[in-house]
């Protein structure tokens, strides 16, 4: 299976300025298709430090995915960097000059001379179109087979061409035949020290499936992933891990995937799942500052479930 790092380009992500969301979309696109990321770094318009960084991810993974910094504008420098990192000199591509005028002309706008640059490629690269903006992308490849791959850091540019032609680019180019498939186990109740206590030696063994851990909001969830050949290889993988799990948690566990704690199903008097240390003890590991605003909701929840089950059987009047 291949592997590759992703790197957002642009200062402004450096400073803030910026919220890197394309990173995160295209990691989660890559798994759902079997391709391995080590890495997520951010670099600013420097072409220089850019091309340093593409050097060391190609001493890594067999590819780079990169976004941003494929404009008109003097600090859009990718091109340069890319070219310097694959050993490659960059020339003007004519099919993409004629689709950037295309554009102006379908627009009726004038066309500046500095969009004349954006059809400036690696002379052996790959080329994407981009339907949705100026920017062609590429896939700017190193003689030994090794590659960057590079999209506009527009998202409504970027997706698509992430979708409809780099994904399947990716899936000849490695011979992708499985996919990452997930499931997720909630809890409540439960410290997360004191949960990877309990799945510790789980965490160390698997491989495939593996297991993460993730806190958040006063929860623990416990995440379950697969690498299979489809969704019903990958169930078959996941559910005696889950079946185990769901035992080691034992009462704090209260539903899967998009399952909430309202919508979590009934297991005792009080309507829902519902570990009794969260309201008479304190396990060990509990963290009560962390979790004191899920313990207050899921207590009230109780209550109101309790009322409405008094209404649903008191005699009609």
């Amino acid at each position: 299976m291949g592997s590759v790092e992703i790197v957002t380009i642009g200062t402004e992500i450096l400073l803030g300025h910026l919220i890197d969301t394309n990173s995160a979309y295209i990691s989660r696109m890559l798994a759902d298709n079997g391709v391995d990321v080590y890495a997520k770094h951010s670099v600013g318009d420097n072409a220089e430090r850019l091309a340093r960084m593409l050097e060391d991810v190609l001493e890594r993974a067999d590819g780079a995915i990169t976004t941003g910094g494929l404009g008109p504008t003097v600090d859009d420098l990718t091109k340069d960097a890319v070219a310097h990192a694959v050993g490659d000199t960059l020339e003007l591509h004519a099919p993409s000059l004629r689709a950037i005028e295309e554009r102006f002309t379908y627009f009726n706008r004038p066309m500046s001379d500095n969009n004349r640059r954006q059809a400036i490629l690696p002379s052996r690269a790959v080329v994407m179109p981009n339907p949705h903006g100026t920017a062609p992308g590429f896939i700017a490849l190193r003689p030994d087979g090794k590659f960057v791959a590079c999209m506009p850091g527009v998202p409504r540019e970027m997706k698509p061409m992430l979708e409809e032609q780099l994904i399947p680019w990716l899936a000849q180019r490695f011979g992708v035949t499985s996919a990452i498939y997930t499931k997720t186990l909630h809890t409540i109740g439960i410290g997360e020290s004191e949960l990877d206590r309990r799945v510790e030696d789980l965490f160390r063994t698997l491989e495939n499936p593996k297991i993460a851990m993730l806190a958040h909001g006063g929860r623990v969830d416990v995440k379950i992933m697969a690498k299979a050949a489809n969704r019903e290889a990958a169930d078959a993988m996941i559910a005696p891990v889950a079946t185990t799990l769901r035992e080691r948690i034992g009462a704090g566990y209260f539903g899967d995937d998009a399952t909430t704690i309202g919508g979590a199903r009934p297991t005792g008097s009080s309507g829902c799942i519902v570990s009794t240390t969260l309201v008479s003890g304190s396990p060990v590991g509990w963290n009560p500052s962390a979790s004191l605003i899920a313990a207050s909701k899921l207590i009230l929840y109780i209550q109101n479930s309790r009322a409405r089950s008094k209404v649903s059987n008191s005699p009609p009047a």
